[in-house]
């Protein structure tokens, strides 16, 4: 059943879960959606840079400098390695206040929210990707009591850790503690 809006869509594969192929099958399509995003971020992002120039502070001022597909993707792995680690002070939302033109912030947005939503997908909570994709798993290899009970224990375990990391991003916002 796919939903004809596809904001919120729904599809649902009809597929034997005790098959192991229709199971496999299942995981495919939970994991296309997320890595569609990513994949959609990286060619915007690297078109962007080939484009428009790669942001780059020179004498205290911020230019953009032209570059090759080669040196988009070597910035577009930078960009990844410092959201991960957090060491680009503002993340890929960063990004935007670096090109000129509303139109480039705006498709460069648009990538960025799509990437973000892709990995938040992943992370299995209940309804999201990541839960089924875990839910798959397991199924594979334990009884269904057992991933019954792994899955409420993986729920709250990353409920409390959401909660944990927003809240201390708040603190740390706040400056009521240095990191």
């Amino acid at each position: 059943k796919v939903c004809w809006i596809p904001i919120g869509g729904y599809v649902q594969a009809n597929t034997d879960l005790d098959d192991i192929e229709g199971r496999w099958k299942q995981f495919g399509v939970s994991l296309s959606g997320s890595v569609a995003g990513i994949i959609f971020y990286i060619v915007v992002l690297t078109t962007i840079l080939t484009t428009a120039g790669i942001p780059a502070l020179r004498s205290g001022e911020m230019v953009l400098i032209p570059t090759t597909l080669t040196g988009a993707f070597f910035s577009l792995w930078g960009f990844i390695v410092d959201f991960l680690t957090g060491a680009r002070n503002g993340g890929f939302d960063a990004l935007l206040l670096y090109y000129p033109t509303a139109a480039l912030r705006l498709i460069l947005l648009a990538a960025v929210w799509s990437m973000k939503f892709s990995l938040f997908n992943l992370i299995p909570l209940p309804k999201l990707d990541g839960w089924q994709m875990l839910g798959l798993l397991l199924n594979a290899f334990v009884t269904s009591e057992k991933a019954r009970k792994i899955r409420t224990f993986a729920a709250i375990f990353f409920v409390v850790l959401f909660v944990f990391f927003v809240s201390l991003n708040d603190i740390i916002q706040l400056g009521l503690v240095e990191f």
